[in-house]
């Protein structure tokens, strides 16, 4: 790269295959990577190339990560390395954010606080360990910010069961807009094969499959249901399935609040089956407004409801009303079961079986589906073991709100005319208490 002054040279030799990464002339990218690929260092040495010689003003560069703690770790000891030999650069250490002379600005962020990319412009993005990502931070957050510009987004991770980022290249793998490469050990040559054969040694198939030879069909690591999913999956347990009229629907719940989502299920009892319906969640809805989403699904398909299964967080007092939650939903007509605090307990392996009842829809349930897959346990890597609680992160709630409900459930009731108590499906929130 170059200056009006001089030729600056970077301490950076692409590999072949990251010359390739560097060449192609696509706005979006995607690859698959196994471990030990470089495509860390790959990606941040494309954003300072790309800061230092765009001449349009103030270009601006994002490296996001899955936490902003992570991208520190992973990435900003590169940034600061690869950038000191130009000059004239200044360094924000709070911000993970490096200056360049030219007006140009690279900055690293967490997916977890979306928020920060909201309302910037981009002229290039990489999103690393996209699988690890809310599904819709790609669509509703990144996007937008590359259309002042017309940036490019360069999308890049190692597999870890089929979540957005199995999702997102099963869509544009074919599709010529788009540069895909998937990069696996045994063909890349990167890793010696004595190393490799001891990896497989070590780990086992299944997580050798899905490191070094970039396999999605692993469960994801440290995955919760993740393997009962999968044996729903391969039974034809998740298909298109029917609404049943006349059969009660029981709905489980997880409380969101601030930036987590609310999260429920919608299921009913047929036969021997419990038939996971339909799942929703959403962000920055109040009770108010989850209630009438409930009361909306309901009316759209004519439910009769019975039971709403929900966390013991439902009892807590709203003091703007002055009343419990339970109180507010009783006012409205839906008459919820509130667990008590204890209701976490073994609610992993009550889960697990309750799954071996379910049969799910898969266009209904799709993104609840995801959740289940996506809930893992968090690896402690100082201890080398993985931690006794899950994630905190966009699978927990709708895997939260399963969990509740296979803890809550009881059966569905023999319904011998319709029921106007727990709510009917006829109620119009706009002359309801909601509607004050």
């Amino acid at each position: 790269m170059t200056t009006a002054e001089r030729e600056i040279v970077i301490p950076y030799k692409p590999r072949p295959l990251q010359a390739e990464f560097h060449e192609q002339p696509l706005r979006w990218v995607l690859e698959v990577c196994h471990r030990r690929f470089g495509k860390t260092v790959m990606c941040i040495n494309k954003l300072i190339r790309d800061a230092m010689t765009n001449t349009a003003r103030e270009p601006r560069y994002g490296y996001v990560a899955p936490f902003f703690s992570q991208a520190k770790q992973i990435a900003w000891d590169y940034l600061k390395h690869y950038s000191r030999p130009i000059p004239g650069i200044q360094i924000n250490e709070a911000e993970l954010r490096i200056d360049y002379p030219n007006g140009a600005r690279v900055r690293l962020y967490g997916a977890d606080n979306p928020d920060i990319l909201r309302g910037i412009y981009l002229d290039g993005v990489i999103l690393d360990e996209y699988g690890q990502m809310k599904a819709e931070l790609f669509h509703e957050v990144i996007r937008p910010t590359l259309i002042d510009r017309e940036g490019y987004a360069c999308i890049i991770g190692t597999p870890n069961g089929q979540n957005e980022f199995f999702d997102l290249f099963e869509k544009v793998k074919h599709d010529p807009r788009w540069f895909v490469r998937v990069h696996k050990a045994s063909e890349t040559g990167l890793i010696p094969p004595e190393e490799l054969e001891m990896a497989l040694q070590q780990m086992g198939d299944d997580q050798y499959q899905q490191e070094f030879e970039c396999s999605f069909a692993t469960p994801m690591q440290g995955s919760i249901l993740g393997q009962w999913i999968e044996a729903a999956d391969d039974e034809g347990r998740i298909l298109s399935l029917p609404f049943t009229p006349g059969s009660l629907v029981n709905t489980c719940w997880d409380l969101g609040g601030g930036s987590d989502p609310t999260a429920i299920w919608w299921m009913q009892e047929v036969g021997p089956w419990i038939h996971v319906i339909d799942y929703w969640d959403d962000i920055g809805n109040g009770l108010i407004e989850v209630a009438r989403e409930v009361i909306k699904r309901g009316n759209e398909r004519k439910m009769i409801y019975g039971t709403h299964i929900t966390p013991h967080d439902m009892a807590h007092r709203e003091p703007i009303y002055g009343k419990t939650r339970q109180e507010m939903m009783r006012e409205v007509g839906l008459e919820v079961k509130v667990l008590d605090n204890h209701a976490k307990v073994g609610r992993y392996e009550l889960a697990r079986q309750f799954i071996d009842r379910c049969r799910f829809d898969k266009d209904r349930c799709q993104k609840g589906l995801k959740a289940l897959r996506a809930y893992a346990f968090k690896w402690d890597k100082d201890r080398k073991i993985y931690s006794k609680e899950p994630h905190h992160n966009w699978a927990c709630h709708g895997a939260d709100a399963f969990g509740y409900g296979a803890v809550g459930w009881e059966g569905e009731r023999p319904l011998e005319e319709p029921m106007e108590s727990m709510y009917s499906g006829r109620l119009d929130p706009e002359t309801s208490w909601m509607g004050v």
